[in-house]
């Protein structure tokens, strides 16, 4: 975000308590990205409360996180790199996805239907799973990916990976809880609204090919 990615990978070195440490700031600061908090921000919004967002958080990192180590191993041993179209077509397909889930928020008020559902678990959690794989091969996910199989060591390299997997999964729930409790206190048709423009501006960027993050 904004080029901290890279000011926080050149503190690693090529020790390896170094690169595990930056590994974890890195997933650390991930969640933080503006897409990765307007589709979480949007779903945590109907959460009910803090619990049940820092649920839905924990449970987009585990699908972010299933991504992250199916597409970082390989380019961790082999050097494989996603397609650039390819990249293009995902990075739209997220945009998709938030503005859908914007959408989707803006009609609810509509409706008045504001409220959690709590008979509705599963799908809500099925939801955030999917949409976390989807982040998973994101931009700046990628970005993560080729600042960790910078690292000389392989053995090293993976063991971050799986540092910056599961730290992302953590600070996405504690990110979840605190963002589902504010919007609580925000109209809803508002936060749908600009949830909303935020994906149709995405979505733009993405079909025009501008590089993340745009």
């Amino acid at each position: 975000m904004f080029g901290l990615d890279e000011k926080i990978a050149s503190l690693a070195s090529g020790k390896p308590l170094v690169a595990l440490a930056v590994a974890l700031l890195l997933g650390l600061r991930h969640p933080l990205d503006p897409d990765h908090l307007a589709a979480v921000g949007a779903m945590a919004r109907t959460s009910g409360d803090r619990a049940r967002g820092a649920l839905i958080g924990f449970t987009w990192g585990l699908g972010h996180a299933t991504t992250i180590v199916l597409l970082g191993t390989p380019l961790v041993l082999w050097a494989a790199v996603m397609p650039e179209n390819l990249q293009r077509i995902i990075e739209a397909v997220i945009g998709v996805v938030i503005l859908v889930l914007g959408l989707r928020l803006y009609l609810r008020h509509n409706r008045g239907d504001q409220h959690a559902h709590p008979h509705r678990p599963p799908r809500s959690l099925r939801e955030a799973y999917a949409v976390g794989v989807v982040h998973g091969a994101g931009g700046s996910a990628g970005i993560g990916l080729l600042l960790i199989a910078a690292i000389p060591s392989e053995s090293v390299a993976l063991a971050s990976l799986f540092v910056f997997a599961i730290s992302t999964t953590f600070a996405m729930s504690g990110v979840a809880a605190g963002l589902g409790g504010m919007l609580q206190h925000l109209p809803a048709r508002p936060v749908g609204a600009f949830v909303c423009a935020f994906g149709a501006w995405y979505l733009a960027a993405a079909a025009v090919g501008a590089p993340y993050p745009f």
